[in-house]
């Protein structure tokens, strides 16, 4: 049997785990190749270290965005895609006729400690409105609770051959 076979016939939604662009820039480009599920609505995405962080770009001489442009590039990119985020950073959509919530966290919420230092936290306040999430009827009568944040769960110091301190 060929691999083509082996393919589901069709993707329901696309749901972009974070680092989307290379410093902030191109999300046109997301938007441009996922067209039909941006238009029906069933294009998704969480933040990554990436989109939101800065970074040192010794040598270049692209002009060199802030957290401030980044942030306001993020957030127009989600109002492409029809979503909104609360002040925490966290998105959601419930789905009735399939009973589905999907969430979307920030893991980028609590700012960039240092260069090159992307500690992947979501903060009390993106926690907190989980919590105020779970207790609504919606999230009470999902079959499905889906939640999407971008970074590894321990530091990549601790995940990459060495051990914790």
């Amino acid at each position: 049997m060929s691999a083509a076979k082996k393919l589901p016939r069709s993707v329901d939604a696309v749901f972009i785990t974070g680092d989307l662009t290379d410093n902030g820039v191109g999300y046109e480009l997301i938007l441009a190749s996922l067209a039909k599920y941006r238009d029906r609505e069933m294009l998704f995405a969480v933040p990554g270290n990436h989109d939101l962080y800065l970074f040192p770009l010794l040598g270049s001489t692209r002009p060199k965005p802030t957290p401030v442009s980044k942030r306001a590039a993020w957030n127009g990119f989600l109002g492409e895609l029809g979503l909104e985020a609360r002040p925490s950073g966290m998105w959601h959509r419930y789905f009735p006729e399939s009973k589905v919530m999907l969430v979307g966290l920030d893991s980028c919420a609590r700012g960039q400690p240092r260069f090159y230092r992307h500690n992947g936290g979501v903060g009390l306040a993106q926690m907190r409105d989980l919590v105020e999430l779970s207790q609504t009827h919606d999230w009470r009568h999902a079959r499905h609770r889906v939640v999407g944040l971008h970074h590894h769960v321990v530091p990549l110091a601790w995940g990459v051959g060495r051990k914790p301190p």
